[in-house]
């Protein structure tokens, strides 16, 4: 069995959660970010990324009545709900100079 592209992250991963609805996964890392990625093929391709206030450490995707929410829970014991039905609504594409910017660019290398 031949492995799949790797998805390299620049902080450690605390939590992972397939999104089924979009085909993606959230990644939540150390550097207080959960970053998407597209894995509809073999190479992965970063979508976006979430700035969130604290260290997340747990994810769950739930679909509920044409909602799609990502619920996070960090280190300071809070839970956040995110609409990710209005989070991908919009055509995302980092520019230079953003934090994204780096991460879309390897992703493309790949």
């Amino acid at each position: 069995m031949k492995a799949e592209e790797p998805i390299n992250c620049q902080s450690a991963i605390n939590a992972i959660e397939f999104i089924s609805e979009r085909n993606a996964i959230a990644i939540a890392l150390n550097d207080l970010t959960i970053r998407f990625w597209e894995i509809s093929n073999a190479t992965p391709r970063f979508l976006r990324t979430l700035h969130v206030p604290s260290t997340q450490k747990c994810l769950a995707y739930v679909k509920r009545k044409k909602k799609e929410l990502l619920f996070s829970g960090g280190t300071q014991g809070a839970v956040f709900a995110w609409n990710i039905e209005l989070f991908f609504s919009f055509d995302y594409k980092p520019q230079p100079g953003d934090p994204d910017y780096a991460a879309s660019q390897d992703a493309v290398a790949s």
